[in-house]
């Protein structure tokens, strides 16, 4: 496990000094010209790790602003003793089918917006 978390480190390090042109392309933006939710994700999280943040912000704003909860549904797994003994801290709730459908209806109207009003 512990392997695993400095390898996972060490890529992020490297993911630090991507050049943006090497960034995936979006495959809907590449078809229709219209920008998904997650579009710009990959030059947020770039700018994130070199630090700049109001620069990650007008990358997405929607991610950046669902980066906790997505970082802690992730995380959350890695300690099951501490789900279990503090439920109310560790979000049981926050990843409930419920909340991956409002999640999923946020997602989609962010969507909207930002090709509505070129954001």
């Amino acid at each position: 496990m512990l392997l695993l978390l400095l390898a996972g480190i060490a890529g992020i390090w490297m993911l630090a000094s991507v050049p943006t042109d090497w960034m995936l392309p979006c495959p809907l933006h590449r078809l229709t010209g219209w920008r998904c939710p997650f579009c710009g994700g990959q030059r947020m999280a770039v700018c994130l790790l070199q630090g700049q943040v109001t620069e990650a912000l007008a990358q997405n704003p929607f991610l950046l602003a669902i980066l906790p909860w997505g970082v802690w549904g992730f995380l959350r797994p890695l300690f099951p003793q501490f789900c279990q003994r503090h439920p109310r801290l560790t979000g049981g709730r926050l990843y409930s089918h419920r909340a991956l459908l409002w999640m999923s209806g946020v997602a989609l109207l962010w969507g909207v917006v930002r090709n509505l009003f070129d954001w």
